[in-house]
């Protein structure tokens, strides 16, 4: 797992631009950059992380 502390203004946006290479076509997440299907933990995987990542305090709402 990614460790996001530390990660403030725009250091932020290299995390969330990393979990983005992962959404498939379809709206889904992957578990890889190369190839996969979407499937529901990955999805909710990669949205609780940019949430994470997007929310002002950094705790988000899990």
């Amino acid at each position: 797992m990614v460790c996001f502390s530390g990660g403030r203004g725009a250091g932020r946006g290299v995390y969330v631009r990393f979990v983005a290479k992962f959404q498939n076509p379809n709206g889904g997440f992957r578990r890889s950059v190369f190839l996969g299907i979407s499937d529901f933990e990955s999805t909710y995987q990669a949205l609780s992380s940019i949430e994470v990542l997007l929310s002002s305090s950094g705790l988000g709402r899990l």
